[in-house]
């Protein structure tokens, strides 16, 4: 278990969690941005920010592990760096021919 800061926007470990199939507990400050992967993948727990709360979401977690486990491998895989990097290249790609596209037209 990892403690993040409550300002970190994502934090790569949760990434690197649910690539090796380990359910992420976080906790719910609305700065933290690994709070939305986790409720989008349903790949663990979001938890008030209180000890009780998060213990109790811990131990939900074990008790459900096969689950968020196999929904964090699933989705893991969408959010490793080449992935990433080819989404953004095909996007920025993309942006730069439809400028190009667009000067053309204008000449």
């Amino acid at each position: 278990m990892r403690k993040c800061n409550k300002r970190e926007g994502f934090p790569r470990v949760i990434a690197e969690a649910m690539m090796s199939g380990l359910p992420v507990v976080t906790a719910d400050f609305i700065e933290n941005g690994g709070k939305d992967v986790v409720r989008e993948y349903q790949c663990g727990l979001v938890a008030e920010p209180t000890s009780a709360a998060f213990a109790a979401a811990v131990q939900q977690a074990l008790n459900a592990w096969d689950l968020y486990s196999a929904r964090g491998l699933r989705a893991g895989k969408s959010l490793d760096w080449s992935v990433v990097l080819d989404d953004l290249d095909a996007y920025l790609y993309g942006a730069s021919v439809a400028v190009g596209e667009k000067e053309c037209a204008l000449s």
